[in-house]
């Protein structure tokens, strides 16, 4: 593409004044300030009302950052790798409480994600990540496919599981 006299002119203008700019911001002497200005800020900087206008950002002064404590394990206000569809049971029981093995059939688990590519098969199911052969509660995962997870157990069998699909209560045939 070939630029006109008037753009190759234009460009020129714009690239001097920019050089021209930046000389006279850069070398200027820095304004004077008083004996107050040059104190580093306070640790801990006092709220600014609405009223009073907030000071301008000085570069050459930035402020000081409140100490961290690395004693403690920070709060945050939310488990950023939660997932919000699964809470995992985690219950502690005695030997008392624990059900009897003749007690009604576990439900079946939860698939919540697949990955399927001929390099790997995992699946995200009630809150863990499996592979082919790992244990799902009594059961082994026997494959996982595209849209669905085949589980083996002694006392259930073979089943496919499908994946649930986002924002239903059923499951994908």
């Amino acid at each position: 593409m070939k630029l006109g006299r008037q753009h190759v002119i234009v460009s020129l203008m714009l690239l001097a004044g920019s050089i021209v700019y930046n000389i006279w911001v850069f070398t200027r002497p820095a304004p004077n300030r008083s004996a107050a200005a040059t104190q580093p800020p306070a640790s801990t900087p006092a709220p600014t009302s609405a009223a009073a206008p907030a000071a301008a950002f000085d570069p050459s002064h930035p402020q000081q950052l409140p100490d961290v404590e690395l004693i403690r394990v920070p709060v945050w206000a939310r488990d950023p790798f939660e997932h919000r569809g699964l809470k995992p049971a985690i219950v502690q029981t005695t030997a008392a409480e624990t059900p009897s093995p003749a007690s009604a059939p576990a439900a079946d688990p939860e698939i919540a994600s697949i990955l399927h590519s001929p390099e790997r098969r995992l699946a995200l199911i009630d809150g863990r990540i499996v592979r082919v052969g790992d244990m799902v509660a009594d059961s082994k995962v026997v494959d996982i496919l595209p849209k669905a997870v085949v589980l083996e157990s002694a006392a259930r069998g073979r089943r496919t599981l499908a994946l649930k699909s986002p924002g239903s209560g059923t499951k994908t045939p």
